[in-house]
């Protein structure tokens, strides 16, 4: 705003409402590479943003998603489970059909809990439970073999093959299914397309097609191959850490259905967030970790942005 008021021109361009909404005196919406909105300060509203964002009246990211079905039986147990000195007593039960929340502030332990569920690290204590028997993962192919996966914070360093095609990258946690022959490790572009092909229209990923390489995607249909990949397996768990980070609000709206859509399914999922305006609407319950124990839980009309910011800073239980 100095620099404007000393009568110099800016062009600000972000995805973050809340900055455009604080320091523009116009803006401009694109959408796959045409402009859809523009408006003057006094018509900018956040409401208004979203529609041009999202292409309707769609509600903002986790508002509104009409989830009060029951959940059903306890999928994955913790018990307990620590390891210094990010994790320390965690226990809490996650549900079939379930959305669960983990919100707290950074460095609160809640990527080291995910870390121990998907078998990256080896848990000093505790024990761990799946669809009823003990659950211990030797490495993160165990967990995946045993229906347990992860979409990692760091999708670029951790989630994908960047220089490899939207076909590649789907297809690589389940290779069998698309072998051109059984038994022999030679995969056929006719099977792995029709995959490809069937999850993108599925979850809406946007690229010219199945070979394009996944680094020329924008980042919310990055997200989406992330979370794509897993569609296909057996999975009883998935782990969400930062689901909708470094995406527009229309894409963040769009990962949010995907998920509840899955948990509608049967899928039990376990979403992290440090952006506690994501978990209200989006969960079913919200654990808040402070100093790596659980402070406490919120569920309902509870799961405010108020009720996480107080369990955040407050003493744990």
């Amino acid at each position: 705003r100095d620099l404007a008021a000393d009568g110099i021109a800016i062009l600000y361009v972000s995805h973050r409402l809340d900055e455009i909404l604080h320091l523009c005196d116009v803006v401009t919406v694109f959408k796959d590479g045409e402009r859809v909105l523009y408006l003057e300060r006094a018509a900018m509203t956040r409401s208004a943003l979203v529609r041009g964002i999202v292409g309707g009246e769609l509600a903002e990211a986790g508002e509104g998603l009409g989830h009060g079905h029951e959940a059903g039986e306890v999928v994955l147990e913790v018990d307990r489970l620590r390891r210094a000195p990010k994790v320390k007593e965690v226990s809490f039960r996650l549900r079939a059909g379930e959305v669960l929340g983990l919100a707290g502030l950074v460095g609160a332990g809640r990527t080291e809990l995910a870390r121990l569920i998907f078998g990256v690290d080896a848990p000093e204590g505790g024990r761990m439970q799946l669809a009823g028997r003990p659950y211990r993962p030797t490495a993160p192919f165990d967990a995946v073999e045993r229906g347990v996966v992860l979409v990692p914070e760091e999708r670029r360093s951790s989630g994908l093959v960047l220089d490899e095609s939207v076909r590649f990258n789907l297809n690589l946690p389940h290779l069998r299914p698309v072998r051109a022959v059984p038994g022999l490790p030679f995969v056929s572009d006719r099977k792995s397309g029709a995959r490809a092909r069937s999850v993108m229209e599925r979850l809406r990923i946007k690229a010219e097609g199945v070979d394009t390489p996944v680094r020329q995607l924008s980042g919310g249909n990055q997200q989406k191959v992330v979370i794509g990949k897993w569609l296909r397996l057996e999975t009883k768990v998935l782990i969400l850490d930062e689901p909708s980070r470094g995406v527009d609000v229309g894409a963040r709206t769009e990962i949010h259905h995907i998920i509840r859509e899955l948990a509608e399914r049967g899928a039990a999922v376990l979403v992290i967030s440090s952006d506690n305006e994501e978990l209200p609407g989006l969960c079913d319950r919200v654990l808040v970790m402070t100093e790596g124990r659980v402070s406490g839980e919120l569920r309902g009309d509870a799961i405010t942005k108020e009720g996480i910011l107080h369990l955040s800073y407050g003493h744990t239980a």
